[in-house]
């Protein structure tokens, strides 16, 4: 029975080549282009999802009412004072991008010498917040010592080839320099991760540089990063009202001096890459207003493509339904 249908489908398009070609061609294109643009909704949407703590992980962001300007850049004293004040933390991470690409080499090959943009200094808790798994190394124990680095896949393969990578020496010259030994080696970070990164070093190795010392400097360098866990069952704008009053009571002779105020919030994982409003250099940002005039243009398409293969199919039945009438 589906070899008849097959017959006559293939002897009525090959009657009618020229409406056959447009009808299925028009069909097929319109949807091929609506699949394309869904693919790239679901891929804008899909960003960070596959982090096993996905549902309770904030990035912190601060709006300063001089200005009114949202920024994801905080002082490197905010998230362990967070920790320490607000019940609702149960962990934090900071991060602090190398904003000078540093020139890495191998000690062992120095031949192989490069410049990298994805350099991120981190807290040990990075790797238990998010979900970057290790192919080599302890999870546990990443991080914890200084003058240790963490490589993903394709930068072993780049630097070392097929030779073993763990313990072996890098050379870095960016905010701080010096030799680092690889202690472990991450998979390659997927492409719907709003960060970024080949490399990974101590964020104890960069506290120690001596701008870093003053202890003023704890809140008013604010060129970090600071993600919070929080427990399930937290009351987010009570969360927030805390983390403002740990802001203001640390900084208070500050904000007293310029007459200013600053809102904490807790941005979810789930607005970071849509939310161009908040400055966050060196993260991947993306636009929710794109997004949407491109779910926009895909169903517009759709609906042309089936209008069109509708009107042709309804203009060919009227003209055998002459025919037969004839």
């Amino acid at each position: 029975m589906l070899a008849n249908y097959l017959k006559v489908a293939l002897r009525h398009i090959l009657r009618r080549k020229g409406y056959s070609l447009i009808n299925i061609s028009g069909l097929g294109l319109g949807l091929t282009c609506c699949l394309l643009i869904f693919q790239y909704v679901v891929e804008e949407y899909s960003f960070d999802r596959f982090n096993t703590n996905y549902p309770d992980l904030y990035r912190v962001i601060g709006t300063e009412s001089r200005d009114a300007k949202t920024d994801a850049l905080t002082g490197y004293a905010l998230g362990p004072a967070l920790a320490q004040e607000v019940p609702e933390v149960v962990g934090f991470t900071r991060l602090h991008p190398d904003y000078n690409d540093p020139v890495i080499s191998s000690k062992e090959l120095p031949d192989k010498a490069f410049e990298e943009r994805n350099v991120w200094y981190v807290d040990p808790s990075f790797l238990q917040m998010f979900s970057y798994p290790l192919v080599s190394g302890n999870p546990g124990h990443a991080l914890a010592e200084s003058g240790t680095i963490l490589i993903s896949e394709s930068s072993a393969r780049k630097y070392f080839g097929s030779a073993e990578p763990m313990g072996k020496m890098l050379n870095v010259t960016g905010w701080i320099g010096g030799a680092f030994r690889v202690d472990g080696v991450f998979k390659d970070v997927p492409t719907n991760s709003h960060l970024q990164f080949d490399f990974l070093l101590s964020m104890a190795d960069l506290l120690q540089r001596s701008k870093y010392n003053d202890p003023l400097a704890a809140w008013t360098w604010n060129n970090f990063y600071t993600y919070v866990q929080l427990r399930p069952d937290a009351n987010i704008p009570d969360v927030e009202r805390k983390f403002t009053n740990v802001a203001m009571q640390h900084r208070k002779d500050h904000y007293d001096r310029i007459k200013a105020s600053v809102r904490v919030n807790a941005q979810p994982l789930s607005d970071v890459h849509l939310n161009e409003a908040v400055f966050a250099p060196r993260a991947v940002e993306g636009s929710k207003r794109s997004v949407y005039f491109f779910l926009f243009i895909g169903v517009v398409t759709l609906l042309i493509a089936l209008v069109n293969y509708i009107n042709l199919a309804t203009a060919r039945s009227l003209d055998r339904a002459r025919t037969v009438m004839k």
